[in-house]
């Protein structure tokens, strides 16, 4: 948001691909409609496996170091410990890059010398204008202040898109369609409080759980619920789980106290899991902004 600066991405093509395959060596058998000619009439041939090739394990490590150590040729300073992320002291730029995705910021002018010193070396698509990264959409803003001539730039983090799909994934697995408002992922509502007492901030985990457990315990207001969502619970839970952590933090607390269920999961869980999933779906126009 720096005046003067600018964000753009890219995505590296193939990415394990562009790296070799190091350590023990392995060897795959090939579909037989990529057998070169040689191989005719041969009952099972194999060959070594040269390149990172997406599936196997070790993949991932192998393109990881084989672009920090590119990108280090060309005067990209790894910031240590946020693995991923880069400096380029000389161009003021910085770079994350997760896994196949390359976000680049900095000064307008440079951006163009820092994608072409990358590209250089590492095969990738045309950089864009910042905009859905991970899964999330960014959208840049510049906006006035009120009562004043103020101009202010920010990024708004976008997972609508996301956070519906997470609602409708919901409702395929569970058959519920109908979901009611709510203003708080919690079944019980907090209550207001005292502001004498320092401790009335910091109920214990295990209290928040067990008060939240007796009050499903005795909310009648859903529709009829599908009993026994456990099998379904950790498949829609993880989901939420990542747009919480990347913009949505008020989704952290019901997210992972239900979480805490999964192996334990009761008809009370179901009625948590539904209240979480309405506020959601009635919570979807939140942004987190810088």
């Amino acid at each position: 948001m720096c005046r003067g600066n600018e964000v753009e991405q890219c995505d590296a093509e193939q990415a394990y691909t562009q790296a070799l395959l190091q350590g023990t060596t392995t060897w795959v058998r090939l579909p037989r409609d990529q057998w070169p000619k040689e191989w005719a009439g041969m009952t099972d041939p194999v060959c070594p496996l040269s390149l990172a090739l997406y599936g196997h394990p070790d993949s991932g490590g192998h393109w990881e170091q084989h672009c920090s150590k590119l990108l280090a040729s060309v005067g990209f300073e790894e910031l240590r410990p946020w693995r991923s992320c880069f400096w380029h002291p000389e161009l003021r730029l910085f770079l994350v890059v997760y896994v196949d995705d390359f976000k680049l910021s900095g000064p307008a002018a440079n951006l163009k010398k820092g994608w072409a010193m990358i590209r250089k070396l590492i095969k990738t698509d045309t950089p864009s204008a910042l905009g859905l990264f991970l899964g999330c959409r960014h959208d840049v803003f510049t906006r006035t202040l009120p009562d004043s001539d103020v101009v202010v730039r920010g990024i708004e983090y976008n997972m609508e898109d996301f956070l519906r799909s997470s609602v409708e994934r919901y409702k395929e697995l569970t058959g519920v369609t109908v979901l009611r408002r709510a203003a708080t992922p919690f079944i019980e509502e907090p209550s207001k409080p005292c502001f004498d007492d320092p401790d009335a901030f910091r109920p214990k985990v295990s209290d928040i759980d067990e008060r939240l457990r007796n009050a499903a315990a005795h909310d009648d207001d859903e529709p009829n619920l599908p009993q026994q969502l456990n099998k379904y619970a950790a498949k829609i839970l993880m989901k939420l789980l990542y747009a919480a952590r990347y913009a949505r933090f008020d989704l952290l607390r019901p997210i992972c106290g239900l979480a805490q269920f999964i192996t334990k999961w009761d008809e009370n869980c179901d009625k948590m899991l539904y209240k979480l999933i309405c506020y959601v779906n009635y919570s979807l126009h939140l942004r987190m902004t810088g």
